[in-house]
């Protein structure tokens, strides 16, 4: 497995925003329906982000994200969790402005109540470094130096308990596109009371295509939703949006 890449670079981008707004929805509908959940981040990265580093500034991605205020354009969601968003990013800004960004890990255990847990998994060990200083104060929450290709399913809780996890690899490694939606298929067979969600890259290749054709191919259409937003102009950008697809058991 690669462990060149590191999310420093693109941290605070359209697709974060895309995906942290998935994340806090996700959360406020398990906190809504049960008293306690397990969460679980599967590629947690360093937890919390300096936007005024070196890594940052090289990409310029934030400018066009979190700093430029790309999450007016995500109207889709509702009022409550725009406003749940704005207030996280401004618990960690106290100064005003946005420096420091959140990542899903220390988004999840803000939200944190005291019967939660969360597991955050992390395979580089510099980003691991990082993580542990971020999250360490914080109850019920486990961090791992795992790779959860390998570990996922022996994460798995218990059958009936509720939550759900995050899924957000690279996809440095094309073969990613077919070894990950299939690992998230177990895994749902697995956790049927787990709600999932599964975060892609859309590039001019199309490979993400792959991961919804694996989806659609082996779970019914009313288990899952899918969703994509068009990436703004960066100059040197790759990205032409982002995917989420979210996994739940649903009646019909």
């Amino acid at each position: 497995m690669s462990l060149s890449y590191q999310h420093c670079y693109h941290a605070g981008n359209f697709a974060d925003i895309h995906k942290h707004l998935w994340l806090i929805a996700t959360l406020r509908d398990l906190h809504k329906n049960h008293q306690s959940i397990f969460w679980i981040d599967t590629h947690a990265g360093r937890g919390l982000y300096d936007l005024n580093a070196p890594e940052s500034l090289k990409t310029q991605e934030a400018s066009f994200g979190i700093l430029k205020g790309f999450e007016t354009s995500l109207s889709w969601f509702d009022s409550h969790i725009h406003q749940t968003y704005k207030n996280i990013i401004h618990a960690f800004n106290p100064q005003g402005g946005v420096s420091h960004y959140p990542g899903s890990p220390l988004i999840a255990a803000h939200l944190l109540r005291k019967n939660d847990r969360i597991a955050c998994c992390e395979l580089h060990p510099q980003e691991f470094i990082h993580l542990r200083r971020v999250l360490g104060t914080y109850p019920n929450v486990a961090i791992r130096h795992k790779d959860i290709t390998k570990e996922l399913l022996h994460l798995m809780p218990p059958p009936g308990t509720a939550g759900g996890m995050l899924v957000d690899p690279s996809y440095e490694i094309k073969a990613e596109y077919d070894t990950i939606p299939l690992l998230l298929i177990r895994a749902h067979h697995k956790w049927p009371q787990g709600v999932f969600i599964l975060w892609y890259p859309i590039l001019s290749a199309g490979r993400h295509n792959r991961i919804i054709d694996i989806i659609s191919g082996q779970l019914p259409p009313h288990y899952y939703t899918i969703d994509e937003c068009q990436a703004p102009y960066i100059p040197g950008g790759r990205m032409l949006g982002s995917g989420i697809i979210r996994i739940e058991k649903r009646p019909i």
